[in-house]
C-alpha cells in the first residue's frame, strides 16, 4: 500500500499548529484593497532552514543505517525485552556493506546497543569512505507487558575527545493484541529543530485506516504534514483516496495545502491557501504536481517552481517521519 497517509491530531503537534495558525490569521491583511500578491518565498525559507538543515539530513541518514542494521536480525515478538546484539557495538563492514557487532568494543548501554556514527555519504546513504568516526548512537529499549515498548535514541558527537549529545528522541510503541492495530509516537530534537511523529495502522473488521502526522519546527517556523487513507485489513492494500494536509507557518504567514490523493497513481485534487486566501488549485500527481490560479490560468514560473519545492518537502516529510520511527516498528512488525 502507499506508505504515506493523515492526521491523528494528538500529542503536542496540534496545539502548536493551531496556535501558530491563529496567530498567522490574525496578522493577515483583510478588507478592501488589502490583498497582496501571493509569494511562497517565506515557505521556501522555512523548509530550507528546518527540513534541509544539515543536522536533520545527517540524523535521518544515520537512522536509516540503524534501521537496516537491526532489521537484518528479523522481527521479534512484541514485548521482547532485548535488542539484537544487546550490550554490543555495531560497526560498518565495508567489505560486506553491512553492520556487525564488534566484540572488542566496550561502552555500549547494557539495556541497548550502540552504533558507530561515521561521516556519511549523503548521496549513497552509507558511511563515507574511508571510514571516519564522528561519535556514536545509543539505542535503549524498555518493554512493558506484551504490547508496549519505549525506545530512547541519543546521538553523541565527539569533540576534542568529549562526547556531546546533539540529538535525542523517544519512540513509544503500543499494539492492541486483539485487533493487531498499532500506534507509534516520537518526540525529540536534532540540533535546534524539534520534531514530532505519529503513525498508526488501525485494523477494523472490514476496513483499516492508516494515519501519519509529522512536524518539524525551529526558529524559522513550523512545518506539518499529515496523510490518512483507508486500506483492506486482509491485503493491507489501499482501498480509497488518501487525504493530505500540509502547512508551513511563521509568526506572520501561513501556507496550507489540502488535497485528495488517488490510491493508484497518486493523482492530486486540492487547494492551496495562504494568509486567509485561496490562492492556487493543485493537480497532477504526488510525484509531479501542477498548480493553477483559482480564477484560471497559470501562476508565474517562480511561483510554480517554489510551490513544487514546498510540495516535495511536505510530501517527503512523511517518509522522513517513518524513517525516524522505523527502528522500533521494524522490530515488531
Amino acid at each position: 500500500m502507499n506508505s504515506r497517509r493523515v492526521p491523528v491530531r494528538g500529542g503536542v503537534v496540534v496545539p502548536v499548529y493551531l496556535t501558530v495558525m491563529l496567530s498567522a490569521c490574525s496578522d493577515s491583511p483583510s478588507g478592501p484593497g488589502a490583498v497582496q500578491p501571493f509569494d511562497p518565498a517565506f515557505a521556501i525559507e522555512v523548509v530550507q532552514e528546518v527540513l534541509h538543515a544539515p543536522a536533520v539530513r545527517e540524523v535521518e541518514s544515520v537512522m536509516s543505517n540503524v534501521n537496516y542494521g537491526l532489521r537484518q536480525a528479523g522481527p521479534q515478538a512484541v514485548g521482547a525485552a532485548t535488542l539484537p546484539g544487546q550490550g554490543g557495538t555495531y560497526v560498518f563492514d565495508e567489505t560486506e556493506l553491512s553492520w556487525k557487532i564488534d566484540g572488542d568494543r566496550a561502552g555500549a548501554p547494557a539495556d541497548g546497543v550502540r552504533f558507530v556514527w561515521y561521516v556519511m555519504d549523503m548521496n549513497a546513504n552509507t558511511p563515507a569512505k574511508p571510514l571516519l568516526e564522528r561519535g556514536w548512537v545509543d539505542v535503549v529499549l524498555e518493554t512493558e507487558g506484551d504490547s508496549d515498548a519505549t525506545m530512547d535514541i541519543s546521538f553523541l558527537l565527539l569533540t576534542g575527545g568529549v562526547p556531546t549529545e546533539v540529538a535525542s528522541y523517544s519512540i513509544v510503541f503500543h499494539e492492541a493484541p486483539e485487533s493487531g492495530s498499532f500506534w507509534l509516537t516520537a518526540e525529540g530534537t536534532v540540533g535546534g529543530i524539534e520534531f514530532d511523529v505519529e503513525r498508526s495502522f488501525t485494523f477494523g473488521e472490514t476496513e483499516g485506516l492508516y494515519a501519519a502526522l509529522v512536524s518539524f519546527g525551529g526558529e524559522a517556523g513550523l512545518v506539518v504534514a499529515s496523510l490518512e487513507a483507508p486500506f483492506d485489513p486482509t491485503t493491507q492494500e489501499a482501498t480509497g483516496d488518501g487525504r493530505f494536509i500540509g502547512s508551513v507557518l511563521t509568526d506572520a504567514h501561513y501556507l496550507l495545502i489540502e488535497a485528495d490523493v488517488g490510491d493508484v497513481l497518486g493523482e492530486l485534487d486540492g487547494t492551496v491557501e495562504a494568509d486567509d486566501r485561496d490562492v492556487l488549485l493543485i493537480g497532477g500527481t504526488a510525484v509531479a504536481p501542477t498548480f493553477q490560479l483559482v480564477g484560471g490560468g497559470s501562476p508565474q514560473a517562480d511561483v510554480q517552481t517554489d510551490m513544487a519545492e514546498v510540495w516535495g518537502a511536505l510530501w517527503g516529510m512523511l517518509d522522513d517521519g517513518v524513517n525516524l520511527v522505523d527502528v522500533l516498528e521494524g522490530l515488531y512488525r
